[in-house]
Formats: structure tokens, C-alpha cells, sequence
């Protein structure tokens, strides 16, 4: 089953528990009627899922067919556990936004890794940004659902 962790007092709800908290409405301007629209659920302490999360964002110029294309290093607190069957616990997460000049601004999202704590998550964006910047990558494209995406490869060290 899911497990949700408040991002504030680390208490662990699974999804019928989160279900049942006191909500708050996302979006003060939006006027869907649907009581399961546009709510997200408030810890008892006071942290409101999907808002006050943790995260950190690095943009960087890279290199991708020889002209200047811009990226987000991003790693966030994911508040939903990722871990597969009995292995550690995984609630943050870095990932590669490649931005490009479409309405949605993001050619394409590419997770890098995920960690168990807010700590090991830092030290790994900080890790990437580094070798990123330090130039020890290259780009590929690899054709996914039809489309063209960048992957970014590391050298190694």
C-alpha cells in the first residue's frame, strides 16, 4: 500500500488515512464543485501536501547539438514513497528538466536517482550539478513513444 510522509513532523499516513484529513483548496480561485477537485489534504501539524514541500532547482546551460540549451537539476521531497517491494525508503527525488520553447516550456523529464533522506538528496543534486557544470557529460537522443529525447550520459570518473 502507499505511504504519504509529511514532509514537517515525518508522520507516515497510507492513502486512506491521507484521504481523511482535513483539506484545503489549491486554487482560491478555481469553482469546480467537485468535492475531490482541486483539494489537497493538511497534516495535523499544518503542512499542506503538494505546497510546502521541500525543493531545490539549479538552471544550467548545456551544450546540445552544438547550440546552447537550457536544463533544471531539480530534487524535490515526493512526499509518496517510491521504494519497490522491501528496499529502502525513497521519498526525494533529482531529475533533469530539459526545457525547450513550447507552451510547456519542458521537452522532457529525466530522473536521475532517488534517495532516503533530505541529506543524501542534497549531497546528490550538488554531486550533479557539479559534474554538469565541470563539463563531464555528453548528450544523446534516444527516440521514446515517437519522440526525440535528450539523455544525458556521465563520464566516467
Amino acid at each position: 500500500m502507499s505511504e504519504w510522509k509529511c514532509g514537517n513532523c515525518g508522520k507516515i499516513y497510507n492513502v486512506y488515512e491521507l484521504l481523511s484529513l482535513k483539506k484545503i483548496k489549491l486554487v482560491e480561485a478555481d469553482d469546480d464543485t467537485n468535492p475531490i477537485h482541486g483539494y489537497t489534504a493538511v497534516c495535523d501539524c499544518g503542512y499542506r501536501f503538494h505546497i510546502d514541500r521541500w525543493r531545490i532547482d539549479d538552471r544550467i546551460d548545456v551544450i546540445v547539438d552544438d547550440k546552447e540549451s537550457e536544463l533544471i537539476i531539480s530534487s524535490i521531497f515526493l512526499e509518496l514513497n517510491a521504494k519497490i517491494l522491501d528496499e529502502e525508503d525513497e521519498y526525494y527525488e533529482t531529475a533533469i528538466l530539459w526545457l525547450d520553447d513550447t507552451e510547456e516550456g519542458i521537452k522532457n523529464i529525466e530522473v536521475i536517482q532517488q534517495y532516503d533522506t533530505k541529506e543524501n538528496a542534497i549531497l546528490g543534486h550538488n554531486k550533479l550539478v557539479k559534474t554538469i557544470k565541470d563539463g563531464k557529460y555528453k548528450v544523446e537522443k534516444e527516440i521514446v513513444f515517437e519522440y526525440e529525447e535528450n539523455r544525458i550520459i556521465f563520464e566516467d570518473e
